[in-house]
């Protein structure tokens, strides 16, 4: 169990996503500008379910040091979500970073 785990936080590992879809009337335009897949890997962090489950700068310092950690350059990051979870206590908040290694070579 690692650190993270014990103090009941989760850290998800990173993970290819498959599939781009497109819906709506541009659809077949947008596709066609598009390579029919495409992959990127991603983690995701939420806060422990304690005293800094609300604590959205604590999520994000954990967010940056994740970040350095895996040694992910910030021209390689594609997107970073926050989201939270309404809770009896308040805000649960949760985030991930989605990023390729292949991103620059894309543009």
């Amino acid at each position: 169990m690692s650190a993270a785990e014990s103090d009941g936080s989760r850290v998800r590992s990173e993970t290819p996503l498959g599939r781009v879809g497109c819906v709506g009337p541009l659809a077949s335009e947008m596709m066609s500008s598009m390579s029919d897949q495409w992959s990127c890997s991603h983690f995701s962090i939420s806060n422990a379910r304690n005293d800094s489950t609300s604590n959205l700068l604590e999520l994000l310092r954990r967010i940056a040091a994740e970040i350095e950690r895996r040694e992910i350059s910030p021209m390689d990051i594609l997107d970073v979500t926050i989201a939270s979870e309404i809770t009896g206590d308040g805000p649960w908040w949760s985030g991930s970073v989605y990023w390729s290694a292949d991103s620059a070579e894309a543009t």
